[in-house]
């Protein structure tokens, strides 16, 4: 009999609690034997729930103690690089929240200290783990859009702003009651400048990597970015275009302003000469499933799209895909019942391209010019002077 692999949590907010810890305790080849996060409410709601027999306020503590083989790093963006060396170290693999670090120079590190070590590193970039995304890459592959030329999403929700007076006096009329909106939340995303960024390197990553995943490189970035509210700390509103090696074209439209559904709109479109894709995805934590739809001559005609069937229930989820295969990496057994393949799985150079074209963004827009892609030295360093 297999032992299970003893999973370390790092982090135990609204990313964790829908992500990861329902994942790792339902799959049957992993265990959580530890957590740790310097709010005890969240340890503790962590540890009753989960049974998890081993918490701590330091991560520094889990790492040390011998008590996992891999961690989930679910901690805010500036800690990431920290945690995941220093897990690295220690000979443990690490599954990492996007983005992987705030900067180029903290990936490498990461990236170098996980090889090093021989340990594995995955990124948590689970839109590619979708079915829905599976099915159009194979689609891609097979030739059965003809050649893509386009790529699109429109990403929108809404959160209004914070510093509005009714506000402020309900979310402080909240906390004193013991519900800490702001923080469960992790509002730290909108107003601490540690986060690297504002709105895009928090939801950026996913779908850059997601069009890397299915149309390969690019070697353009350009973007527009804004503050729709100016007490934001970063940008809140942002598009951005990429344009592929292929010379296909690539637009993102992200905005948190967006009066629309509670949830808000996440649609898109694969566009090809010999027909196009549109998806509907949902809100990520209502763990729904991509809808992908098919346009060809004949669907024209009928003025009517094809619904394109793909695997749904639990074992299908994002989340559950993207944690059966970091277990099935770990442990000694077959990668079959993840149901992904091992070698499109995200690696530390997803996440550090990821970061890269987030950061290319970034610098598009303040600069007002297309950034080549991948940096040049000259862009970089104008990066890390900042």
């Amino acid at each position: 009999m297999v032992k299970p692999v003893r999973i370390g949590v790092i982090g135990c907010g609204k990313i964790a609690r829908i992500a990861h810890l329902p994942h790792f305790t339902a799959n049957p080849n992993s265990v959580i034997t530890a957590v740790a996060d310097p709010d005890e409410k969240y340890l503790a709601a962590a540890q009753r729930k989960y049974r998890v027999p081993h918490t701590f306020r330091d991560p520094s503590d889990l790492l040390r103690n011998g008590l996992v083989d891999a961690v989930v790093v679910c901690s805010p963006n500036w800690a990431h690089a920290a945690q995941v060396i220093e897990a690295a170290e220690r000979g443990l693999h690490v599954l990492c929240e996007k983005p992987l670090a705030t900067s180029l120079a903290d990936c490498e590190r990461m990236i170098e200290a996980c090889a090093k070590a021989g340990v594995t590193l995955q990124v948590a970039l689970q839109k590619r783990f979708h079915p829905a995304f599976q099915r159009a890459r194979e689609m891609i592959e097979a030739g059965e859009l003809g050649e893509v030329f386009q790529i699109s999403v429109d990403w929108n929700h809404y959160i209004p702003d914070l510093e509005t007076s009714w506000i402020k006096k309900t979310l402080g009329f909240l906390s004193r009651h013991g519900l800490d909106v702001m923080k469960d939340w992790g509002a730290w995303r909108l107003t601490d400048p540690r986060a690297g960024g504002g709105d895009f390197i928090d939801h950026g990553p996913h779908y850059l990597d997601l069009f890397r995943f299915l149309l390969g490189d690019f070697d353009l970035v350009s973007a527009e970015m804004k503050r729709v509210f100016p007490s934001r700390v970063h940008e809140d509103h942002a598009l951005c275009t990429v344009r592929f090696k292929s010379g296909a074209l690539g637009h993102i439209e992200r905005t948190q302003n967006v009066m629309s559904r509670p949830y808000g709109h996440e649609t898109g479109a694969i566009h090809g000469t010999r027909g196009s894709l549109y998806f509907e995805a949902p809100h990520e934590y209502t763990q729904g499933h991509v809808r992908l739809y098919r346009y060809r001559m004949r669907n024209i005609i009928l003025d009517r799209r094809s619904r394109i069937r793909v695997p749904g229930g639990r074992r299908n989820r994002s989340y559950r895909r993207q944690t059966d295969l970091f277990v099935a990496r770990l442990a000694d057994h077959g990668l079959d019942e993840a149901g992904f393949p091992e070698a499109w799985a995200p690696t530390g150079e997803d996440g550090r391209l990821a970061v890269e074209a987030v950061l290319a963004a970034y610098l598009s827009s303040r600069e007002g010019r297309k950034i080549a892609f991948p940096l040049t030295a000259a862009d970089r360093q104008l990066l890390e002077g900042e």
